[in-house]
């Protein structure tokens, strides 16, 4: 049973650790974040249910702190095993789409439209997620993405950049493909 108002993130967090975040898109409701272990067949295990509001993750009642907290990243390590510094955690957003998107429909009235404002309007979904599924398929190739794609490429990291080109790093985010088609 698909629920429309719920939204699947998956955050790549260290080698094969990875946050699977259910947003309920309602306000002032926790989102419940799954830690996982993505095996070799590319499956994932789910080791341990967090909440997360406001940028702040919990366990049960009590706060584990935004992603970069030593409490949070202890948590991580005790459950996992695996260690990540505190100064690489520069977490990459892997997968972000509704699960009632499809992607191939989504490039198909962008053919047809040639606007990103209509196609995102005709698909119900924002422009930003319309621009990174168009990116990821090949068809958006703005000046803006050309620019951020080159500073990758010299090897500049997500916040690097947004500050280089004086945006926020979730603006930045946003002109990255997805790493997996939904």
């Amino acid at each position: 049973m698909k629920n429309t108002d719920q939204e699947t993130t998956l955050y790549h967090f260290k080698e094969n650790v990875w946050l699977r975040r259910f947003s309920t898109n309602k306000k002032n409701y926790m989102d419940i974040v799954n830690i996982c272990l993505c095996l070799e067949d590319k499956t994932f295990v789910n080791l341990a249910v967090l909440h997360y509001y406001n940028g702040v993750y919990y366990l049960k009642d009590e706060s584990l702190g935004t992603i970069d907290d030593i409490s949070f990243l202890s948590y991580i390590e005790k459950i996992t095993g695996i260690k990540k510094s505190k100064e690489k955690t520069d977490i990459n957003k892997s997968i972000s789409i509704k699960a009632d998107v499809p992607f191939e429909k989504v490039c198909e009235d962008y053919k047809n439209t040639n606007s990103i404002k209509k196609t995102a309007k005709n698909m119900r979904v924002s422009e930003e997620k319309t621009k990174k599924i168009l990116i990821t398929a090949g068809l958006y190739t703005g000046g803006k993405y050309k620019e951020i794609k080159e500073l990758l490429e010299k090897g500049k990291t997500v916040d690097e950049i947004a500050e280089q080109l004086k945006m926020s790093p979730k603006q930045v985010r946003i002109f990255l493909p997805y790493t997996d088609k939904p």
